[in-house]
């Protein structure tokens, strides 16, 4: 977010002091959803669902965390579920076995 809020700096499109707080927030929903400085998709999915949530009017940085990580979770588990290897079929029907049992 920073390569992208010195963008948004240069074309006047935001308010030194809002940027400052939509870089503060952004710092503070990276580190909650544990997304590492090295992960630059899952800073790009935070950086939009930041700016997403000051388009809509939250301004309060409380609210735009809030915002910006409900925001952000549906993607981040998207990205997560395009990554993670398929799951043999016996292997989730045995899942569903075990908690329908128990």
């Amino acid at each position: 977010m920073p390569e992208i809020l010195r963008d948004l700096a240069s074309r006047g499109v935001y308010a030194a002091e809002d940027l400052a707080a939509l870089q503060s927030i952004y710092f503070a929903v990276c580190e909650r959803l544990d997304i590492q400085p090295d992960d630059p998709d899952g800073r790009r999915i935070i950086a939009k669902a930041v700016l997403f949530a000051f388009e809509r009017g939250a301004r309060d940085v409380e609210s735009l965390k809030s915002a910006a990580i409900v925001a952000s979770r549906t993607p981040l588990l998207e990205r997560d579920c395009r990554n993670r290897p398929p799951t043999p079929p016996d292997a989730a029907v045995d899942g569903q076995k075990k908690r329908m049992a128990g």
